[in-house]
């Protein structure tokens, strides 16, 4: 029987080197009753080779969402949790997770969720991950690196092994991410325009406004009353005070 939930899984891969990866990443997703296939610049895409590694799972393939950035993904996606994946510790300081933690989320906390995954030599940027509202870090024995499909596939079958039961009241309309996305863009730009970061990179600053609003849990309706207030600051602080 096919999980609702699950169904509103939508598995990310930044950049996929290998077509046999596609594939396979699509015949765990379609076993497990995840939802859709999207990859982020893939260098030399042949679906006919990843289809081969796909039997059953042609669809996945077949409507595969191509985009060119993560940002873009989450923004056409509309999920409200964006989840990362990293074997190794990151400077950004944002929240861990385990198989069990990102069920649970899944599965109680309404909408959609993208897993992104990085490419296969190197995985995700810092870049990529300033825009997860967590990391989920699969456990290992003493070696902790996966092969891109070993990995989606071992997430997809946590989560269908892991699913619980879900509370039958309907959940919070929760901001989804891509407002989310809008509301630290407006931010930044406030904290640009006050000259905050002196020529500094922003990355740091973005990944911890995202950890912020992704444990806030905003509603749509407040997210959109924050982002008003910062219009008319940064309409404030371009054109100067209201002639009295």
């Amino acid at each position: 029987m096919l999980d609702p939930a699950l169904a509103r899984v939508h598995i990310v891969l930044v950049t996929p080197r290998q077509p046999g990866n596609v594939g396979a990443a699509a015949r765990a997703m379609a076993n497990n009753g995840l939802g859709r296939l999207v990859l982020v610049a893939p260098p030399a895409f042949d679906p006919d080779r990843a289809r081969w590694m796909a039997p059953g799972a042609h669809d996945r393939i077949d409507h595969a969402l191509i985009v060119g950035s993560v940002a873009e993904a989450i923004q056409q996606l509309d999920v409200v949790r964006v989840v990362g994946t990293s074997a190794r510790a990151r400077k950004l300081e944002t929240p861990t997770w385990d198989p069990p933690a990102l069920s649970r989320a899944v599965h109680a906390g309404g909408g959609a969720t993208a897993i992104v995954f990085g490419p296969e030599d190197y995985g995700l940027n810092n870049t990529s991950v300033a825009r997860c509202d967590a990391l989920l870090r699969i456990p290992t024995a003493s070696h902790r690196s996966l092969n891109l499909a070993q990995a989606v596939n071992v997430t997809a079958s946590s989560l269908r092994l892991l699913a619980t039961a879900t509370d039958p009241s309907p959940p919070p309309q929760l901001a989804p991410a891509r407002l989310r996305t809008l509301l630290v863009d407006d931010l930044l730009e406030v904290l640009r325009q006050t000259t905050y970061f002196g020529g500094r990179p922003d990355t740091a600053t973005r990944a911890r406004f995202t950890r912020s609003m992704a444990r806030l849990q905003l509603l749509q309706e407040e997210v959109a009353v924050a982002r008003g207030m910062l219009k008319s600051i940064k309409h404030r602080l371009r054109h100067g005070p209201e002639p009295s």
